[in-house]
């Protein structure tokens, strides 16, 4: 294991704040970082830019080798990541305590533990923003993942494992409290596209043999937002399938949030789908997990027991 806390760590006990400086931000990871089930605990990453965590980018967007086999693997993270940055509209933004934004790769079997707070968009427990094609499988956050965005855009993208999946989510789990000021708040993903094609700078592309965009994933853990709210995405962006998932917690919203109707759906598996025709199946939720009544509901077949 390793303990970052000598090296960097918050302001307190006569020290002054000392950020960590993340893996890739200065020339994106490509490699394959296995932690061997090993912890890496008291990370402390203080930021003013994007991109924030453990590692900033992993892989690198067009670059065929990067994007097939970069990957962080069988690694815990515990720590807080703080981003304060004054966000444009786009971009390609993300914070998380493992990594900030996926350009290429997977990040599999990872766990997150602590706090990630920012005013940005993309906002996860494990990773914050991901490309398509990019596979996010067998990840479990139990950080507390707080978005208070202060730009004027209306969605957030905040999730307790990734906050903007680009590609397929598989075998995840969320036990940590998500709370945005912002909509597409979700359990396992603000938003997923689950998109399992990959495409390369020559334009060539690879399709990933995948069956569902999102599959085998719970939510145990509070979630809160203003609109596009949902147990396991805010949104769902894809067309693949979504497959066995359950939502065990319940999703809140404020009162004021009806004036923001037009968009404001709420639901225990997805907030809102982009596309009706995507099959759901085995998806389930206990009842209660709406905490108040559902004014602007989205209709999708979820089931109760």
């Amino acid at each position: 294991d390793i303990d970052l806390s000598s090296i960097c760590h918050s302001a307190g006990a006569g020290k002054e704040a000392v950020s960590w400086n993340p893996i890739g931000r200065m020339a994106n990871w490509c490699g394959v970082y296995d932690g061997n089930n090993h912890t890496v605990s008291g990370l402390y990453c203080y930021a003013t830019t994007n991109r924030a965590g453990l590692f900033s980018i992993l892989g690198k967007s067009g670059d065929v080798s990067a994007s097939r086999h970069a990957c962080i693997k069988n690694l815990t993270v515990e720590g807080e990541v703080t981003v304060n940055y004054a966000q444009a509209k786009g971009g390609a933004y993300g914070a998380a305590l493992v990594c900030g934004y996926v350009a290429g790769g997977s990040v599999e079997n990872c766990v997150s533990r602590g706090t990630v707070t920012s005013t940005t968009s993309s906002v996860g427990g494990v990773v914050g923003n991901s490309r398509p094609g990019v596979v996010i499988k067998g990840c479990t956050n139990y950080a507390d993942i707080a978005q208070t965005c202060t730009y004027d855009l209306k969605e957030g993208m905040a999730g307790g494992v990734i906050g903007n999946s680009g590609g397929p989510v598989f075998y995840c789990s969320n036990y940590g409290h998500v709370v945005s000021n912002r909509q597409q708040v979700g359990g396992i993903a603000g938003v997923c596209t689950g998109n399992n094609t990959l495409t390369f700078a020559d334009s060539s592309t690879e399709t990933l043999d995948v069956d569902y965009g999102i599959a085998y994933c719970g939510n145990y853990g509070k979630v809160e937002g203003m609109g596009q709210v949902g147990g396991i995405a805010g949104r769902y962006a894809g067309t693949l399938p979504v497959h066995s998932c359950i939502d065990c917690e319940p999703i809140t919203w404020p009162s004021s949030v009806t004036e923001m109707a037009e968009i404001a759906t709420f639901g225990p598996i997805l907030g809102a789908l982009s596309d009706s025709e995507v099959a759901i199946s085995q998806a389930y939720y206990v009842p209660g997990t709406y905490a108040q009544t559902i004014s602007a509901g989205i209709s999708v077949a979820m089931v109760s027991f």
